[in-house]
This record gives C-alpha cells, structure tokens and sequence, in this order.
C-alpha cells in the first residue's frame, strides 16, 4: 500500500503532486516517523481519540551518565515501538481483508520479525542499528542517530 513520502518533515511533491512510497521504503518512512514522534498519544483513530503510548521517549536518554542502564533502557523502547507498529500493521491488515484491499499491501513493508537492535550509547549521542524481516524474506537494516538535537534515522 502506498503512503504520501515525507522528505525533512514536509510532504514530498514531484512537479506540483503528491509523491508516494511503497515497499521497503514506506516501512522505513513509516518507522521513521514513529521514531521521531515524541510520547503523548496519537490522532490514529480521528479527532478527539489518542493511540495511548504512540511516540517515544528516546531523546529523555540523552546525558544519563550510566551508559549500560541507557543502553538497555533504549534498547527497551525500541522493542516496544517497534511491537507498537507491528500491531499496527496488523490491524491495518485485518481492516484490508475485510473491505477486499489486502492486494494493494507490499510484502517488503510488512515486518514480519525483529532480528536483532544494537545499541552503543555515551553521554550525548546514543546510535542504535535494528534489523528487520519483512515477509518478503528481506532484511531492513535502520541506523538511528540519537542527539541533543533530535532523532535521525538512515
């Protein structure tokens, strides 16, 4: 299923449209925006309604000076993000099924499991690799940057 690209927070047009992604590089969009959404619930399920626990606290790890506790501790909340926009995508898909649209979803942008999440921290920045399977049997690797200024993911 396409999704309309984000290119540095703004949605991305290609001579005046929309521009979209699908596959492999819609999961990482996907991922990197829920990455990057700071905790306070979401507008999932439309006005007035929030998705508690969406977004993350990663950014709250930066200057712990014990950096086994931080690296468990991002390690965490990784999992559980992670887990979030899985149970995500599944219900996404049950709805798909239901209205006869399963078609239009891209094996390469559903996760099928989490195959590894290293983490390596220090005072001011923290990095964390995941590797991800998609079900279509194609490993997604996600490089995360985590600062004082922010999170980015390559």
């Amino acid at each position: 299923m396409r999704a309309i690209k984000v290119d540095g927070g703004d949605i991305s047009l290609n001579s005046g449209s929309l521009d979209f992604v699908t596959g492999s590089d819609k999961l990482i969009q996907g991922l990197t925006l829920w990455l990057q959404e700071p905790l306070y619930g979401s507008p999932l399920h439309g006005p007035g309604y929030t998705t508690p626990n969406f977004g993350s606290i990663l950014t709250s790890f930066i200057g712990n000076a014990n950096t086994g506790i931080t690296q468990a501790n991002v390690k965490a909340e990784l999992f559980r993000i992670l887990g979030l926009y899985q149970q995500n995508q599944v219900l996404q898909l049950q709805k798909a099924q239901t209205i006869s649209v399963l078609n239009y979803w891209n094996k390469s942008e559903i996760i099928e499991k989490i195959l590894a999440i290293d983490v390596t921290a220090n005072t001011f920045t923290i990095t964390a690799n995941i590797s991800i399977l998609t079900l279509a049997n194609v490993q997604t690797d996600l490089n995360i940057l985590i600062s004082e200024n922010g999170i980015v993911v390559s």
